[in-house]
């Protein structure tokens, strides 16, 4: 419900989201330096945290802390960058 009116509720809303993708872009530019696989990898990134946020928010999901650090550290751990 929340993402609903997150969505729908202010025109600002796009602006901010883009805001925000950009910021993240630039933190994770420092695992990712392939600027084309930037914008894919920051996306899939964003998912995953998007998701386990819905599942403890919404779903009232007790997920532990080891959980979220291993799920989140095995998405950063895939991309290695070629050398």
């Amino acid at each position: 419900m929340y993402y609903l009116q997150k969505k729908t509720g202010l025109g600002l809303i796009p602006a901010w989201e883009e805001g925000r993708h950009e910021r993240n872009r630039k933190i994770l530019s420092r695992i990712c330096g392939q600027e084309e696989m930037l914008y894919i990898f920051t996306e899939v990134v964003l998912g995953i945290i998007e998701n386990l946020i819905q599942r403890i928010i919404l779903f009232d999901e007790d997920i532990p802390y080891e959980k979220v650090k291993k799920e989140i550290g095995f998405v950063l751990e895939l991309y290695k960058p070629e050398k």
